[in-house]
């Protein structure tokens, strides 16, 4: 199974949907990635790939995320998160605003 996480632009998983719906091992959801209702089994993920998503979520959203994304990919599965910033990282004070995890 293939879970794309994106940045809520519809046309996105439109388009995925028509390039890629031949695949009959794919599933295409619309989700709020930060709900708690949001319902994917453990190790039933091969690949997650995120694209512009984690730069628009507070720290503790990303760091529940992270949490339930590696649950839901199978052994050996991937993780691809890909950002785009058009600014520097950091706020008016010169703090990264660049997400960590862990301690």
């Amino acid at each position: 199974m293939l879970w794309s996480l994106g940045n809520g632009l519809g046309i996105s998983l439109s388009l995925s949907e028509f390039l890629n719906g031949h695949f009959n091992n794919v599933t295409f959801q619309c989700a709020d990635v930060t709900s708690p209702n949001l319902d994917i089994s453990p190790d039933s993920v091969d690949l997650i790939f995120s694209n512009c998503l984690v730069m628009d979520l507070s720290d503790k959203e990303v760091e529940n995320l992270a949490e339930r994304m590696v649950k839901w990919l199978t052994v050996g599965g991937f993780l691809f998160l890909r950002e785009s910033y058009s600014h520097q990282p950091f706020d008016s004070q010169g703090k990264t605003t660049l997400h960590t995890l862990g301690n």
